[in-house]
């Protein structure tokens, strides 16, 4: 079987990607750590984010934490390669919002062919 370029493209119905909206390496990196926490995680590929800025959560006219949509390519420990999106979200420590990503709510899972993968690198 070939395999074209075009199945590696993040951003066809393969992979079920979409477009970065911005880069922050910061971000990706604690983004990259929270998964790697989860013991059914055992590499991640690639996190993306896909919105541009935090949507800011209040509680009774305070802040109490910041989320931003993010997608992660990653695989489990069944050797499944997986896309996920969805948001994290930093905690707001009184003065500032944490740097410490948490999970908070999820908007898709699915498995990836292995060509997706070999886009995200």
């Amino acid at each position: 079987m070939k395999v074209t370029e075009k199945s590696e493209n993040l951003l066809s119905l393969l992979c079920r990607c979409t477009a970065p909206a911005k880069t922050d390496a910061a971000v990706e990196a604690e983004v990259k750590k929270l998964f790697l926490t989860d013991p059914a995680i055992t590499a991640v590929h690639k996190v993306s984010i896909l919105q541009n800025d935090y949507k800011i959560i209040y509680e009774y006219g305070n802040p109490v934490r910041r989320t931003l949509e993010v997608q992660v390519i990653f695989t489990n420990t069944f050797g499944w390669n997986v896309v996920w999106k969805g948001t994290v979200s930093f905690n707001y420590e009184g003065t500032k919002y944490s740097e410490k990503a948490n999970w908070h709510k999820n908007t898709l899972f699915i498995p990836v062919p292995n060509t997706c993968v070999k886009g995200a690198k």
